[in-house]
């Protein structure tokens, strides 16, 4: 079961998921709100 708290399980999920294969792979996290590479305002 999950909690109804969606910010608190999407944040587990994306760590599970994301950072820690990007903390194994060595790939640097995006800053939130930050431009992707290329792309301008």
């Amino acid at each position: 079961l999950l909690p109804k708290d969606y910010a608190l399980v999407g944040s587990v999920v994306r760590d599970i998921c994301y950072n820690n294969a990007a903390r194994y792979f060595g790939f640097r996290a995006p800053i939130a709100g930050a431009p992707a590479t290329g792309e301008t305002k």
